[in-house]
């Protein structure tokens, strides 16, 4: 009988071991598929193409007839000017149009540089030979804070600017014999956290009114932060987009905002610091008769994504916002227009393309413009009557003549043309009953080879135009003629093509929703340049993985696919067979329509096989919500100190961390098991989705599904057992300090311990926490305190991780340091580890101490430390400093039960 109990409790105990290294394999598996799946597997190449400059930058340090403070002695203001400075003190010498970069987190005021220079080329281009005021462009430099770390910095920063944009105007009204006007606002740039500092100037009373109208922004996560380290961070975020929204709900004259205009570009899947989805402005309350959002992926003559740091050297964006700069500027002034509604629209306009409206993908706000052609006889004599076109470019004059069947509702007409980027041989007119004509609009799309490698690198004197007229504007026409002028017999090669007919309703294929492991295989429609897919209600947790088989290349041409979702105006090419098909969202449009669009040889038929695997899944889950682990991590440290506490209370042993995540395997499967039942409950009784909905206030993302928190607890369970084992090494590689009772004993003096609680509170509170690990490790050992030694390091370890980034901004913020009292959620973290630390410290004065049962009242407090852990599961997702604050209750309680739970026999 003593054999078969003994036999059980070592298989109890096997079966235990055996859950928590499963348990922890499969969350360190996710973690590792997932990071490689978003930073390094099947990421689209950087075809971003590199600027050049010869950069000068001149710090303005004549601020003598302005008063300065404390920041002048921190941050900096440079003026650029490209090749040689002839002004060597970098005040303007003319009018002109200033500009002020603002570097995000980070980042290096030295950043204006592309964006500057290519500005300063292209102005010396467009406006050679006239009169014309330049662009003068000014950077901040802010010692290359990690602003994205805390609301402070930011704000702090954001009063700065206020004090540069002054100081910049107050330049121009002391040159003399300056011709025009006089400047009376700057053009902001920010990249990254700087595009929020941009936004963020109106709040505060140094700003001068009608300073700042004009404002880009590059990458910036308007919506909300990537981690949310601070509290001050949160405030900044609520204090800033509570103000945009507010103030588009007052009265246009009391509207502090109302002559602002806005652009958001993000970088796309490249940029894995900043998530797309949280560029975007008008889910925040702007309206978009103010603000416009643009994915580099969409916006013409982009077309590519860009990482995080490329936005601010990426020729092809750089090129786009040194145009969009230009186009604003007002020529008989020689500033920017006064009409917000003209800068704005001027802006759209550069970083809008008309493909998703021609091809009805989304609705028109107003009827498509074509331009009415007087001179059309020479476009529209001899025309060859045709009822589709496929064939190289011809080397002579040609004309031909569609002429419109009888129409169906669905009933379009499609053009795509490929040739060289020099000319543009040729119109598309259509004509009606009287003869009078009308040339229709081509668009402009990226040409792309078929070699997936060299896409949007290739040869960039080929273009692709395609044109689609619906039925709606076909009804007022009778005939479509397609005009040949080419110029020289250079223009035509083998590549190039031109393509058209008239399409029907069989083109467009309807497809469900796919769910994980689902699988689909289409055709496309053969004698038809197109096949277009929509996809009802795709989750962006689930990218789709396309393969297209068949057909062979003809004419340089071989298969463009195009994909389209409306709540970001998402477009993307590309060349590839094989890709992954997944999209950014807004947090109220996880689950939309998504379009996919193949562009093919008629002639041929290719089959299209769709499927949901599970890496890309993991990858597009940790792409969404990665951070959330972090919040996860606290909570589920909180859940087994308290499964330790009630082993405590009923046995009179503290159990390893180890031994607590054993004890506890039940529940931690359990857990992951109701999250995955929840999740499959859901789709039956959708109200049960309101569980997770409402803690959400700040996520810049969607509230995550059951199931991605059950993922993503195992993720958090594995960096656990990371950190325990941590602990433990640094717990074992310390032991030769424990030998030195001398440095133990002082560690241990009360008045040692006072003096460093006073040391927090003038310094920061990551000094406390950090000696207080100290004199965890150097205490000695006793078996019976052993593991509670382990779990309060661990304990500790947490704390520091938590505050870590205030504590790092805290050693980079040394020059403003002062000797002044500093309270903070940080500062209550090192005097409460001091306090346990000192506690422990306590117990180990005793030779005959030991842990004992504080019976109930220990319980009670274990099922508090639990329901604690329960929410920072849900608080903690995203606010985890909620969890942290929960430690420094677990800490203190704990200490004090443990003062009174030490016996001496």
């Amino acid at each position: 009988r003593v054999n078969h109990k003994s036999a059980h409790i070592i298989m109890l105990s096997l079966i235990k071991k055996t859950g928590v290294i499963a348990l922890t394999c499969i969350g360190l598996s996710i973690l590792i598929i997932s990071s490689l799946k978003t930073f390094k597997w099947n990421v689209e190449g950087n075809y971003c193409t590199m600027t050049y400059m010869w950069p000068n930058y001149i710090q303005i340090t004549n601020h003598s007839s302005l008063n300065t403070d404390v920041m002048d002695r921190k941050y900096g203001l440079y003026r650029y000017m490209e090749g040689r400075a002839l002004n060597s003190d970098g005040l303007p010498e003319s009018n002109g149009i200033p500009v002020l970069f603002i570097p995000g987190n980070a980042g290096s005021y030295r950043q204006v540089r592309s964006v500057a220079s290519v500005t300063f080329h292209l102005e010396e281009n467009l406006r050679k030979g006239r009169e014309f005021n330049r662009f003068h462009f000014y950077s901040v430099d802010f010692e290359e804070e990690f602003s994205a770390l805390s609301g402070e910095l930011l704000e702090r920063q954001a009063l700065y600017v206020n004090q540069c944009i002054r100081r910049i105007l107050s330049f121009y009204s002391k040159i003399k014999g300056m011709k025009g006007e006089i400047p009376k606002s700057v053009i902001l740039i920010g990249h990254s956290m700087g595009g929020l500092v941009a936004r963020s100037v109106f709040l505060y009373d140094n700003y001068m009114d009608s300073s700042v109208e004009s404002i880009i922004s590059l990458s910036s996560p308007h919506n909300g932060p990537v981690v949310l380290p601070s509290r001050s961070l949160s405030r900044f975020y609520a204090k800033l987009n509570n103000f945009w929204k507010e103030s588009f709900e007052k009265s246009e004259g009391e509207n502090k905002l109302n002559k602002v205009a806005v652009v958001s570009i993000g970088g796309g899947f490249r940029d894995f610091q900043v998530r797309s989805g949280s560029s975007h402005l008008e889910s925040i309350g702007i309206p978009n008769t103010h603000a416009f959002t643009a994915l580099s992926t969409s916006i013409p003559e982009v077309w590519r994504q860009a990482d995080h740091q490329s936005m601010v050297w990426c020729n092809e964006i750089v090129n786009k916002v040194s145009h969009i700069l230009l186009s604003i500027v007002n020529e008989r002034t020689g500033h920017p227009h006064l009409s917000q509604k003209k800068r704005m629209n001027v802006m759209r306009e550069k970083l809008e393309s008309d493909l998703p409206i021609q091809w009805g993908l989304v609705k028109k706000t107003e009827a498509t413009k074509f331009k009415s052609v007087k001179d059309n006889e020479s476009s529209v004599s001899g025309a060859k009557e045709v009822k589709q076109l496929d064939q190289s470019l011809p080397t002579k004059k040609s004309n031909f003549k569609f002429e419109i069947p009888k129409l169906t509702k669905s009933t379009s007409f499609v053009l795509m043309a490929v040739l060289h980027q020099s000319q543009n041989p040729f119109q598309v007119l259509l004509s009606n009953s009287k003869g009078e004509m009308v040339s229709a609009p081509l668009v402009k799309i990226p040409y792309l080879d078929s070699k997936g490698a060299e896409r949007l690198e290739t040869k960039k004197e080929l273009q692709t135009l395609t044109i689609k007229i619906d039925s709606n504007t076909l009804k007022n026409y009778q005939s479509i003629f397609i005009s040949f002028d080419p110029s020289s017999s250079n223009f035509v090669s083998s590549e190039t093509f031109i393509r058209a007919q008239f399409t029907g309703e069989s083109d467009l294929i309807r497809m469900d929703s796919m769910q994980i492991f689902g699988e689909e295989s289409k055709r496309t429609i053969k004698g038809s340049l197109f096949t277009h897919f929509r996809i009802s209600k795709q989750s962006k947790l689930f990218p789709i993985s396309v393969s297209i088989e068949g057909g062979e290349k003809e004419n340089g041409f071989d298969i463009i696919s195009f994909q389209f979702t409306s709540s970001m105006g998402e477009q993307v090419f590309r060349p590839e067979r094989k890709f992954d098909v997944k999209y950014h969202s807004l947090p109220d449009a996880t689950e939309q329509d998504l379009d996919f669009i193949v562009w093919t040889h008629p002639k041929e038929q290719y089959e299209i096989r769709m499927k949901v695997e599970l890496i890309p899944v993991l990858g597009q889950l940790f792409h969404s919500y990665g951070t959330l682990s972090i919040g996860l991590l606290f909570g589920s440290f909180l859940i087994h100190l308290g499964l330790q506490m009630f082993s405590f209370s009923s046995s009179g042993k503290f159990p390893s961390p180890f031994e607590g995540l054993m004890n506890s395997v039940y529940i931690d499967f359990g857990l992951v098991g109701l999250l995955f039942g929840l999740s499959c409950l859901e789709r039956e009784v959708p109200d049960i989705g309101k569980l997770r909905s409402f803690p959400f206030d700040q996520l810049p993302e969607s509230p995550p599904p059951f199931w991605v928190i059950a993922v993503l607890y195992s993720v958090s369970y594995g960096i656990l057992l990371l950190i325990i084992s941590l602990s433990s090494f640094l717990s074992s590689s310390t032991a030769f300090l424990r030998k030195k009772p001398l440095l133990f004993n002082l560690l241990a003096n009360p008045v040692v311990i006072i003096v460093f609680a006073v040391l927090v509170l003038f310094s920061h509170g990551g000094i406390g926490i950090l000696i207080s690990l100290f004199i965890l490790h150097v205490a000695p050992t006793l078996d019976n305190l052993e593991n509670y030694r382990k779990t309060m390091a661990g304990l500790v370890l947490l704390n520091l991780i938590g505050i870590s980034p205030s504590l790092f901004i805290w050693i980079r913020d040394l020059p403003w340091w002062s000797p002044s009292v500093n309270v903070s959620l940080a500062t209550l973290f090192g005097i409460v580890s001091l306090v346990q630390s000192f506690s422990f410290s306590r117990k180990l004065k005793d030779p005959v101490n030991e842990l004992q049962s504080e019976g109930s009242r220990v319980k009670i407090f274990g099922f508090l430390v639990v329901l604690s852990a329960r929410a920072s599961l849900i608080l903690g997702m995203f606010h985890f400093y909620l969890g942290l604050e929960a430690f420094c209750f677990v800490n203190a309680v704990f200490t004090v039960f443990h003062q009174k739970a030490i016996r001496t026999r």
